[in-house]
């Protein structure tokens, strides 16, 4: 049975002149899940399968049995309501036409359903079905300039061919839409045949226009904020679950939809400085605004969903944090309000000497640990200045602690220079490492920027059984380089290998050979990983190579 599948919409249809009926987008969403969660039940009279009727073929969808569905099922030049569809099943009629090889579908004196632009002009509230060419030019639908200013309930449109109903705006830059088609390219080949979800990246989309409809009108509630419940700096908030309906779609500051519920707390900072909101503990996709007013297009400051943070707050003046959900999430949730006065700890002119050292040797650093803030020394705590030895330059969990300063700052003494002599570990492998500077090691202050407090210097540990001499380590070469099982070791004539030694990262030897004219290393039986291999010549020349175990 020959189908034409990449044409999924009847192209001629509709007329123009009429004034647009307003519709608001919850209206507009209501009746595309109406479509998409659509009961129904289809008995054998109306499958059909290349049946001559109204002038062309019609084929039922392969997915449709006897028995019960959801979702309607795709009709080309179908524009079903839900109780015709229902009558006309009862009549026989074919639940849906996957035919689109010719002409004008056969509903619905033969078949019945919606395509893609009968469904988008059903969730709009017309009568009149719109094909996609008329979408593109008629008076009643508008173009937006770029997909940007693209909302929930607006709809993109690639004329001749095919029409999607915007559902939501996601914080990725994708774009979830409901739809009636083929879903051949969702897919594969059976594809779908019916109205369903799907979730688009915009690199999909190139060949469709963001479009919108007339009519639509907001229709919305303000947002309700006479029962905001207040919340104070420092202090966390336990919000309860709320099935309370939504009022609010959008914020001035997020390009996705919210569908709620919203809940809304109010904060009057004492002092000028920053307000961070935070949200954890909760369950499905909840983001948390800060809005100047009770004023939802009054949106302030960055957000990243589960955190907002302004930095140009006025002491005295109230503030609007909501918490709202864009997957229609109920959960509770925490919410802390933290009140930054504009205080920050930093790390500068930081040295190290020597920068090259035995394990086990001292060295000796120094810092300036700084405050930027209204407080005196006498109202803070003292700040600690930590030194870590770290493989890299950031901080973990996994670096190795060496000593610590503690620092009396205040806006009376904002700069104190640190100097500390550390030791370096006798355990540490030989190689390349930092030392990373961390300033308010012990999270004394709730700062603007936390991405100031540390700094590092680079320094080379050696050790007492390593020093490498440079003539002998630049006659030997060691291949291949990660290995399985063998190391070739190769030396330029007159240059014996006596000894080769193993150490693992802890600096324990795991395996030594000894004997006159060393080759080859068989390090099979090793646990995969990095090591340091000392070739040791005669008169104890030594080279020293890392190598790598897979």
């Amino acid at each position: 049975m020959k189908k034409i599948i990449y044409l999924s919409c009847l192209l001629f249809w509709g007329t123009s002149g009429f004034l647009a009926a307003q519709i608001t987008s919850s209206e507009v969403m209501s009746n595309a899940k109406a479509y998409l969660n659509f009961d129904w039940t289809a008995t054998s009279a109306n499958i059909w399968e290349g049946v001559n009727c109204g002038g062309k073929t019609v084929d039922t969808p392969g997915w449709v049995t006897a028995g019960d569905h959801t979702a309607m099922a795709y009709c080309w030049g179908g524009n079903s309501t839900l109780s015709q569809y229902n009558a006309y099943l009862l009549e026989g009629k074919s639940a849906g036409d996957n035919n689109t090889s010719a002409g004008y579908g056969a509903e619905p004196g033969c078949s019945i359903g919606v395509d893609c632009s009968g469904f988008v002009s059903r969730c709009f509230g017309l009568n009149t079905h719109y094909s996609t060419s008329m979408l593109n030019v008629n008076e009643l639908f508008g173009h937006h300039s770029s997909y940007a200013e693209l909302h929930e309930s607006d709809f993109i449109n690639n004329p001749g061919s095919h029409t999607r109903l915007v559902t939501k705006i996601n914080a990725n830059g994708t774009i979830s839409v409901t739809e009636s088609g083929s879903g051949v390219g969702n897919v594969g080949s059976e594809g779908l045949w019916r109205v369903f979800t799907w979730t688009y990246n915009l690199s999909q989309l190139t060949q469709y226009n963001p479009q919108y409809y007339t009519g639509m009108t907001s229709g919305s509630a303000a947002l309700d904020c006479s029962n905001a419940v207040p919340v104070f700096c420092g202090v966390t908030y336990e919000g309860s679950p709320s099935a309370e309906p939504s009022a609010i779609s959008f914020y001035g500051c997020n390009s996705w939809t919210e569908t709620g519920p919203e809940r809304v707390h109010t904060i009057t900072p004492a002092m000028d400085g920053t307000l961070r909101a935070t949200i954890s503990d909760f369950s499905g996709d909840l983001d948390v605004y800060i809005l100047g007013s009770c004023d939802p297009s009054d949106c302030l400051g960055i957000l990243t969903s589960n955190d907002a943070i302004y930095a140009n707050v006025l002491g005295g003046h109230t503030y609007y944090i909501v918490v709202d959900s864009d997957d229609g999430s109920e959960s509770g949730y925490k919410l802390l309000a933290e009140c930054l006065t504009s205080e920050d700890i930093s790390i500068t002119n930081v040295s190290a000497s020597p920068t090259v050292l035995e394990a086990g040797g001292q060295i000796e650093v120094s810092a300036d640990q700084n405050y930027a803030g209204p407080q005196s020394g006498a109202d803070l705590p003292g700040f600690t200045l930590a030194y870590y030895l770290s493989a890299d330059c950031d901080l973990s969990p996994e670096d190795v602690l060496l000593g610590t300063d503690d620092s009396d700052l205040g806006y009376d003494q904002p700069l104190v220079s640190e100097t500390e002599v550390l030791t370096v570990p006798e355990e540490t492998l030989p190689g390349s490492y930092y030392l990373i500077f961390a300033g308010d090691a012990g999270a004394a202050l709730n700062e603007v920027n936390e991405d100031n407090n540390t700094a590092c210097v680079a320094i080379e540990i050696t050790s007492p059984n390593t020093v490498a001499d440079p003539t002998f380590q630049h006659q030997i070469s060691v291949f291949p380089n990660p290995t399985r099982d063998v190391i070739q070791i190769v030396s330029l004539p007159g240059q014996e290998i006596e000894k080769l030694l193993i150490y693992d990262l802890n600096g324990r030897l795991v395996k030594t050979i000894e004997g006159s004219h060393l080759n080859k290393l068989e390090i099979r039986e090793l646990p995969a990983g990095p090591y340091l291999l000392e070739v040791v010549g005669a008169e104890d020349k030594l080279a020293v190579f890392r190598i790598v175990k897979d």
